[in-house]
C-alpha cells in the first residue's frame, strides 16, 4: 500500500453550528478511505492556517474569513480546496454553494408574493454577498422588474452601524420585499423595521439567506431563509479533493454545490394585492398540499359564496391575469422543487402537482421554462446525488 493521504482541515466559520457539518462530513468520508489519514495538532482536527501549513500535508481543506489575511501555502506540495465564498480574491480551489442559485431562489419567493418593491441588502467586499446580489439582479431582471428594485451595498450607507434608516424604509413602496446578504442581517433589518412602526411581513416581507440557527432564533419574527446542506457539501468536496490527490480528472475550480430549498416562515406571508378574496386564493394555490387541479377545486376549498367568473374577473384586477394561470404558474414552481431536491420520478411528480401524466407535465414545464423536466433535473443535482 502507497503511503496515506495527510490531510489538514482548517474549519473556522463564526459558529460551532456551522463548524460541525463540515467536520463531521469530512471526517465521514475519511473513515471509508483507509489511506486518508486526518491530521491532528494539540488533540484537534480542525486546525489554524498556520498549524496546517506547518504539517505540509497532502492536502488542506478549509474556509477563508474576510478578517483573515491570504495564508501562503506551497501548492507544489499542498493541495488546498476552499469550501465557502466569504474571500472571493484567493489563488486556490472553490468548492461552494452556489451563492448566485441561493439569491435567486430567495428573490423567485418574493416575487411570487406580487409586492410592490423589491430591495437586497448586502456588502460589497464579500465574495458570497456579491454571488446572492448576483442572483437577486438576474431573477429581477428576468421578472421585468427592475423599476421596482434596487440593490443597497451597505458599505455605501452612511448611517448609523451602516444600517438603512427609518426614512429609507418608510419610503420603499409597500408592501416590500427584502432579501438580506444572511440571517444574521435579516434580523436586524427586521429589528429596525418594527422599531420605525412597519410591520412584517405585512409592510415588509424579509428574506434571509443561510438558514443559521444561530440569527433566526433571535428574530422578532420567525424568518424565512434558504437552507444549505454543509453536510452534503463537504461529503462532495471531500470526493473532489480525494480525486484530485489521485491524479483523477476533475472539473476546474470553482465547483458548484446547490443551495437548499426555501424556509417559509412568518416574515414572508404575504401576498401584495389588496383584495381579500384573491389574497385568500392565492395562499391555496401557494401551497402545496392543496393538490389543486382546476379553478373549481380552488372555489370548493376556498368555501365562499363567489363564482369563477367573480373570481376570474378580480383577479384581472388585482393581478392582470386568471386565477388558472396563478396555478399554472404554482404548478410549475412546486414541480421545480422536487425536480431539484427529491428523486421522484416525472409521472410522481405530475401526480402530486394535480396532473395526470408526464406529458401534461413537460407540455405545462416546457411553456413556462422553456425547457424539459428532465433538462431542468440534469442542472440541478440534488443533495445526496451530486456529480462531478
Amino acid at each position: 500500500m502507497s503511503r496515506p493521504f495527510r490531510i489538514a482541515l482548517t474549519f473556522s466559520p463564526d459558529t460551532i453550528e456551522e463548524w460541525r457539518p463540515y467536520h463531521y462530513a469530512a471526517h465521514r468520508f475519511a473513515q471509508s478511505k483507509p489511506d486518508w489519514q486526518m491530521i491532528r495538532v494539540r488533540g484537534f482536527h480542525s486546525l489554524t492556517w498556520d498549524d496546517a501549513i506547518a504539517q505540509a500535508p497532502d492536502a488542506i481543506m478549509g474556509t477563508l474569513q474576510v478578517e483573515d489575511p491570504i495564508p501562503v501555502v506551497n501548492t507544489s506540495k499542498t493541495r488546498v480546496l476552499i469550501v465557502n465564498a466569504s474571500v472571493a480574491d484567493h489563488p486556490y480551489r472553490r468548492f461552494m454553494i452556489d451563492g448566485i442559485e441561493a439569491g435567486r431562489r430567495a428573490t423567485h419567493h418574493l416575487i411570487s408574493r406580487n409586492l410592490a418593491s423589491y430591495v437586497y441588502f448586502g456588502w460589497s467586499d464579500v465574495g458570497y454577498s456579491e454571488e446572492h446580489r448576483l442572483g437577486f439582479e438576474d431573477a429581477i431582471n428576468k421578472a421585468g422588474l427592475n423599476s421596482i428594485a434596487q440593490s443597497i451595498d451597505m458599505l455605501k450607507l452612511d448611517t448609523h452601524e451602516s444600517l438603512p434608516d427609518g426614512p429609507f424604509l418608510n419610503d420603499l413602496p409597500k408592501p416590500c420585499g427584502i432579501v438580506c446578504v444572511n440571517d444574521g442581517l435579516a434580523v436586524r433589518i427586521i429589528e429596525l423595521c418594527l422599531n420605525h412602526g412597519l410591520s412584517v411581513p405585512e409592510d415588509v416581507a424579509v428574506m434571509g439567506l443561510d438558514e443559521d440557527p444561530t440569527q433566526s432564533v433571535r428574530s422578532q419574527v420567525p424568518l424565512s431563509s434558504v437552507a444549505r446542506d454543509l453536510f452534503g457539501q463537504c461529503l462532495a468536496a471531500s470526493e473532489y479533493l480525494d480525486k484530485w490527490l489521485r491524479d483523477e480528472p476533475v472539473p476546474e475550480s470553482p465547483m458548484l454545490y446547490p443551495p437548499g430549498e426555501v424556509i417559509e416562515r412568518q416574515s414572508t406571508l404575504i401576498f401584495g394585492v389588496d383584495d381579500p378574496l384573491v389574497r385568500q386564493a392565492l395562499t391555496i394555490i401557494n401551497t402545496p398540499q392543496s393538490n389543486l387541479a382546476t379553478v373549481e377545486h380552488l372555489l370548493d376549498l376556498m368555501q365562499c359564496d363567489v363564482s369563477r367568473r367573480q373570481l376570474e374577473k378580480r383577479f384581472r384586477k388585482a393581478l392582470g391575469h386568471t386565477p388558472y394561470q396563478a396555478i399554472q404558474r404554482a404548478r410549475v414552481a412546486f414541480a421545480q422543487k422536487l425536480l431539484r431536491s427529491t428523486n421522484q420520478s416525472i409521472d410522481d411528480i405530475a401526480y402530486h402537482i394535480g396532473l395526470p401524466s408526464s406529458v401534461h407535465i413537460s407540455r405545462l414545464f416546457k411553456s413556462h421554462t422553456g425547457m424539459t423536466p428532465t433538462a431542468y433535473r440534469k442542472q440541478f443535482a440534488n443533495g445526496s446525488g451530486f456529480e462531478m
